[in-house]
């Protein structure tokens, strides 16, 4: 609750939603996204695969090793990779997440 009490608290959301929204905008059309969505701060990203969209799909076997890996704490749902960053993140952390995922789908045709 303390959290939510500071002025930069709010400064902080405001920020992390204009960089989920317009990294949103920038994975539409991409070959190995089939949607991408931003409410608030949380982003979610669904990757193109061969299986149906599910909390089972393998892609997850890729997605959560690939992440840890590059010390990302990301929640992937089968083949949909979801971004909710604490409140504290900065806007440098949040573009280095990005970007490994930039770096992630990029791996998918290799």
């Amino acid at each position: 609750m303390d959290l939510m009490e500071k002025d930069n608290t709010f400064e902080s959301i405001r920020m992390i939603e204009k960089m989920q929204y317009r990294f949103a905008n920038e994975m539409n059309g991409k070959k190995e996204v089939k949607q991408v969505r931003a409410k608030g701060t949380i982003l979610a990203v669904e990757v193109q695969s061969d299986d149906r969209t599910n909390y089972l799909n393998e892609l997850r076997n890729k997605i959560y090793p690939f992440f840890i890996d590059r010390g990302i704490l990301l929640r992937p749902l089968g083949n949909v990779m979801y971004v909710m960053p604490p409140y504290c993140i900065k806007a440098d952390e949040l573009r280095f997440v990005h970007s490994t995922i930039i770096n992630f789908l990029d791996t998918l045709y290799d």
